[in-house]
């Protein structure tokens, strides 16, 4: 069983690799970096929380990711490689784990977790049953991936995701999460701009 995740969202499909996936992953591998605009919508319990990033991400390992509103707003946290990444405001900087409370959503997602490359290699480890399909949004054309997660232990608890692959660049749009029928989480992709 080979699967799809985005930013801690998994998406499992079945081998062979469909299309918009194998496009997805053949997109990554022509680039040698991106930014784009992360819209974060988080549900956990009675919390609700929304954030706004812009994210820069270089290969083979370096993201750059300014918090432009929800907690924590006007700080930058970096990573380069490892489990840790500099997180603060200005030249007030500490180092601090990368799973630490400070520097991750509502839901337990990390930096790495809103990277591309991270749909990816998470994409490999969760199983689950999956349909495609095409859609439009914003007056463009996608490529919808819905999976049914076969282990929601191993997804945070989601027990289904839905991932949007732009036509036209192969590379996510958005990625819902779902607890049963309620929406969760919603990371959504704009402005990009990819090298």
């Amino acid at each position: 069983m080979i699967t799809l995740a985005s930013l801690g969202l998994v998406l499992a499909v079945a081998s062979p690799v469909p299309a918009p996936i194998s496009a997805f992953a053949t997109a990554w591998a022509g680039m040698t970096s991106y930014q784009t605009t992360a819209h974060v919508y988080q549900v956990s319990g009675a919390k609700t929380q929304n954030s706004v990033y812009t994210f820069a991400f270089s290969k083979p390992a370096s993201i750059t990711m300014n918090i432009v509103s929800g907690p924590n707003a006007g700080a930058t946290v970096t990573w380069s490689g490892g489990e840790t990444v500099r997180a603060g405001k200005g030249m007030f900087t500490k180092t601090v784990n990368l799973k630490d409370p400070l520097v991750t959503s509502l839901r337990g997602l990390t930096v790495v977790d809103l990277s591309f490359p991270a749909i990816l290699k998470h994409a490999q480890k969760i199983a689950g049953t999956a349909g495609i399909s095409e859609t439009t949004m914003n007056g463009a054309k996608v490529n919808v991936v819905n999976v049914a997660v076969s282990n929601p232990s191993k997804d945070h608890g989601l027990t289904r995701e839905t991932l949007y692959l732009s036509a036209a660049t192969n590379l996510p749009v958005r990625v819902d999460g779902y607890i049963g029928s309620q929406l969760v989480q919603t990371v959504s992709f704009s402005n990009t701009t990819t090298k």
